[in-house]
């Protein structure tokens, strides 16, 4: 059996969670110092971590990519690949 838990900065992602039955964390995977501690937490209520879907985002919910310029894009991407890295670095 395996338990579920989730990351998020918002009040949106802990009502997700609680509606599922899953346990949440709140945290910004943006600083590695938070990171550290959401994952400490999370291995010290788990005791394991055996698999992590990243999926940091919500970006074109804003809008279509049609209407978004350059640098806005790359800043959701750069935003995208520092979350991963922290989460990646914390839990490999």
């Amino acid at each position: 059996q395996y338990r579920v838990f989730t990351v998020s900065r918002s009040k949106a992602g802990q009502k997700i969670a609680e509606d599922l039955g899953m346990s949440h964390y709140t945290g910004d995977l943006r600083d590695p110092r938070s990171v550290h501690e959401v994952f400490s937490s999370i291995m010290h209520e788990a005791g394991s971590i055996h698999h992590v879907v990243h999926t940091a985002g919500g970006f074109f919910r804003i809008s279509d990519i049609k209407n978004v310029d350059a640098d806005l894009f790359a800043s959701a991407l750069i935003n995208n690949a520092q979350t991963f890295y922290n989460v990646a670095r914390e839990t490999i």
